[in-house]
């Protein structure tokens, strides 16, 4: 047997409310061909078996403590108290662990994560059953983990986790999401590993120190920027793909308005060979993390996996979607609809743009044209209450329908088919779909992008574009917005998104019998 580096300590001056005796313990699991990961561990008591919740990711899992774990509603303090240790683990080549990093490679991620998962099983202090958690990064590893099915792996629960890395994430629509990328792995990734770096150099960790000295600098970024075609390099690093092999019971939690991940990680559901559930809410990216009914239904659905507890957790239809969020800090749905499967399909309806800047179900009677400045009218998605805005008109097109005279309820993927030409050889587009209030508020539902190619000044050619899942209500006395524009240049302010323009173009969008643009939005009864 390798030879186990552990420090035990105290849990650093961080108290746990209830907990007799927390213990905290720094280490290193080793796996089999050398590589050793870092980890934290919390145990409730000094002794005593117990089922154990794995935190694991390439930021700083391996420093998670009760005050902490990406989270806001004190999950980890939570688990403690519910007789659960928790565990974080750092990937390879991240933070202390040793190894060469690729951070996405589910293969490699995956597999080392199962053996960190059939190690714990036997440690002193592990019952032999284990659960993940987390969500973003921590998300997208319990996918990976899960499709190596290893045995005292029990349940997972993966939130606000990419299911198409290529088209979720880093080349939306074709389109390289060069602000993110950057800021995500020349900033947000590497700063996380280093403080969990320094927790465990402050501890005692001489080797680390020189590790972290040592490790050349990644270029992931360049190495993203180097794949923008679609293909077997995203399909290893993506969700989608390892699904079917996915046996463990698996608990998907997602909001449709996630600022840094599209929503398909909805398609993922249906795909996966094991028990499942799914929560989709009309919230953002920490969701996950903000929601105490959220923290409620992840500590059922452990209970029930890990501790064999007969809650209810998987009665009654797999999927529950939460619509109109109500409340500033307890955010609770006014309506919730119960689901069979990943929202697709069902009624839709077909709204055609007009000349008019008007959304009809009547078809328009007479061809027309629009025209807008690229990439003059890019907007942010997110970033405050200003957000989204209409952009200057010049650089962008508007649509709205007339207000709605009942509730008119969105549920699953709207879809533009929009009739386009151009100056430029090459172009793109970014469509916003919107609730607006009579008062100029706005809720942001969903967008979409594409870059396209083929058209002229002169002759317009089809393009589609394929928004994201979402559901929302349209109150009585509103709007629904559709925008269309160019992609935004700069980061959004929240979401950190950015595209880099391709040539300067008058874009033209054509409507009426010869060119029908419209858009086609999913209706729930």
């Amino acid at each position: 047997m390798r030879r186990r580096e552990v420090l035990t300590l105290l849990a650093i001056g961080m108290a746990v409310p209830a907990v007799a005796a927390p213990v905290q313990e720094f280490g290193y699991v080793p796996l089999g061909d050398g590589t050793k990961l870092a980890y934290t561990l919390h145990r409730p008591t000094a002794t005593g078996k117990f089922p154990v919740l794995l935190i694991y990711n390439m930021y700083d899992a391996s420093v998670v403590t009760p005050a902490w774990n990406q989270t806001e509603t004190g999950d980890v303090t939570d688990y403690l108290e519910r007789g659960y240790a928790v565990m974080g683990v750092n990937t390879r080549g991240t933070a202390c662990s040793t190894g060469t990093a690729d951070f996405l490679n589910a293969r490699q991620v995956g597999s080392d994560g199962a053996e960190v998962v059939e190690w714990i099983t036997k440690q002193t202090w592990s019952d032999g059953n284990v659960g993940m958690f987390g969500h973003s990064g921590s998300g997208i590893t319990q996918f990976y983990v899960a499709a190596f099915n290893p045995p005292h792996l029990k349940a997972v629960i993966p939130g606000a986790a990419p299911g198409d890395f290529y088209r979720d994430l880093a080349y939306p629509g074709g389109l390289f999401n060069y602000a993110f990328l950057y800021h995500w792995a020349e900033d947000a990734q590497p700063s996380q590993e280093r403080r969990a770096a320094q927790v465990h150099i402050e501890a005692g960790d001489r080797d680390c120190g020189v590790r972290m000295r040592e490790r050349p600098k990644s270029t992931f970024y360049w190495d993203m920027h180097g794949q923008p075609v679609n293909g077997p390099w995203w399909e290893e690093r993506s969700a989608g793909p390892v699904a079917s092999k996915i046996r463990v019971p698996t608990f998907i939690i997602f909001g449709w308005q996630d600022q840094n991940v599209d929503s398909r990680a909805a398609f993922v559901f249906d795909k996966l060979a094991g028990p499942r559930k799914m929560l989709l809410a009309e919230e953002g990216h920490s969701f996950y993390i903000r929601s105490n009914e959220v923290k409620r239904e992840k500590l059922r659905f452990f209970d029930h996996w890990l501790k064999g507890e007969a809650n209810g957790t998987m009665s009654g239809r797999t999927v529950s979607v939460w619509l109109t969020m109500k409340g500033a800090v307890e955010r609770i749905p006014d309506r919730v609809v119960r689901l069979p499967g990943a929202p697709a399909g069902g009624t839709s309806m077909r709204l055609h743009l007009g000349a008019d800047r008007r959304l009809k179900t009547a078809a328009v009677a007479g061809n027309a044209s629009l025209e807008y400045l690229y990439p003059l009218g890019s907007a942010f998605v997110y970033g405050g209450t200003a957000y989204p805005h209409v952009p200057a008109g010049l650089g962008s097109l508007v649509f709205r329908t007339d207000p709605m005279t009942k509730p008119l309820t969105i549920l699953g993927v709207a879809e533009a088919r929009l009739f386009v030409s151009a100056t430029a050889p090459e172009t793109s587009v970014q469509v916003l779909v919107n609730e607006l209030e009579p008062n100029g508020n706005r809720k942001y539902l969903q967008r979409g992008y594409q870059r396209f190619s083929g058209g002229s000044a002169k002759e317009p050619i089809e393009i589609t574009v394929s928004l994201n899942p979402t559901g929302s209500i349209i109150e009585p006395g509103n709007v629904l917005e559709f925008m269309v524009m160019a992609p935004n240049m700069t980061p959004e302010p929240f979401g950190q998104w950015g595209f880099l323009p391709l040539a300067i173009s008058r874009n033209r969008l054509h409507m009426g019998p010869a060119h029908p643009s419209s858009l086609t939005v999913p209706i729930w009864p």
